[in-house]
């Protein structure tokens, strides 16, 4: 997993969780000559994914993948490169923290990074 920097985080998330591969392809298509950013990547293509694992009826047959994710999202929220960091407390924190019961469950995976920035959004946004 290690090694990741500012250049290559959009193809790390697919390194990590190559269920995303297709949905990865789609939008950097759409954006055509342009280079989607990791905010625009991580909110596009990650968020809905895990929101719709964290979501499902059948979450139990999911875990291996979101533990994966939350694994990687705690990796990222660890890393000395603080742009890479905000792209957990800024774009995948800040999905779920407006959606109550995704959060709750997204907790459970969460590594102490990770709900330590959680924790900070909280305290920020009251």
């Amino acid at each position: 997993m290690g090694n990741i920097n500012w250049e290559n985080i959009n193809e790390k998330l697919i390194e990590n969780v190559p269920e995303l591969k297709k949905k990865y392809e789609e939008e950097v298509k759409w954006w055509g000559s342009d280079k989607p950013g990791a905010h625009n990547i991580y909110g596009a293509v990650l968020c809905p994914y895990f929101e719709e694992l964290l979501l499902s009826e059948a979450i139990g047959q999911n875990e291996e993948i979101l533990i994966r994710i939350f694994k990687f999202m705690e990796e990222l929220a660890n890393n000395e490169d603080v742009k890479i960091q905000e792209v957990v407390y800024a774009t995948v924190l800040e999905y779920l923290m407006d959606n109550k019961p995704l959060i709750l469950k997204a907790k459970e995976y969460m590594g102490d990074t990770t709900l330590k920035f959680l924790r900070e959004l909280y305290n920020f946004w009251g």
